[in-house]
């Protein structure tokens, strides 16, 4: 049994259409899953940002220059490096 062209086009759209329709809903689904997240993400680093500031101010108010210090060097996973933990350090990789 011969297939006509016709027919083999149109079968050849159709499963690309639905591939295309696929990968849509899956995008769509994944996106939805992660709008949660999002959520979850943003109160974390409120959060965070907030016991840094409570620190910071326990700290000042307990006038210790030592913990002063201590708060405003770099550390390692933070913006800024990690040149507080050793000199010559660039905040990458192992210390030397």
């Amino acid at each position: 049994m011969r297939i006509g062209i016709r027919t083999r086009l149109a079968a050849t759209f159709a499963i690309a259409f639905l591939l295309v329709g696929g990968a849509v809903v899956a995008t769509f689904v994944a996106l939805q899953t992660q709008a949660a997240d999002v959520t979850v993400i943003n109160l974390a680093g409120r959060r965070r940002m907030l016991i840094q500031g409570l620190t910071r101010a326990v700290v000042a108010i307990s006038g210790d220059p030592q913990g002063l210090d201590f708060l405003a060097a770099p550390r390692f996973g933070v913006a800024g490096g990690g040149g507080g933990y050793l000199r010559g350090s660039t905040g990458v990789g192992p210390p030397r």
